[in-house]
């Protein structure tokens, strides 16, 4: 599990980004802004065989179980003609094998 501070990002220019459909950053506070603090989980599920001389493991990683969503950009909205926060969640789902000599 993970706690983390948000991550800083620079602010928009908005009147600069609604004039030019665009988003468009404000170079005079660079870093000014900071997302929300996130949680996230992740969990291991695995099977490990060993045998003389080598070890098997079968496993299954899921990454993100909380769905929680991560800031990645701004985009310009065209219908609305507003700036919006781009966000995603995304889970991941890993299997592997692994063998150890």
């Amino acid at each position: 599990m993970n706690l983390m501070g948000g991550n800083y990002y620079t602010p928009l220019d908005e009147a600069a980004s609604l004039a030019g459909q665009r988003p468009v950053e404000d170079e005079n506070r660079m870093m000014g802004s900071q997302n929300p603090v996130a949680f996230t989980a992740h969990i291991t599920v695995s099977y490990k065989i060993n045998r003389q001389g080598t070890a098997h493991e079968f496993g299954l990683k899921m990454l993100n179980i909380t769905g929680s969503t991560d800031f990645y950009n701004f985009d310009y909205n065209y219908r609305t003609g507003q700036l919006e926060h781009a966000a995603a969640a995304v889970s991941i789902p890993n299997i592997y094998y692994k063998v150890t000599f």
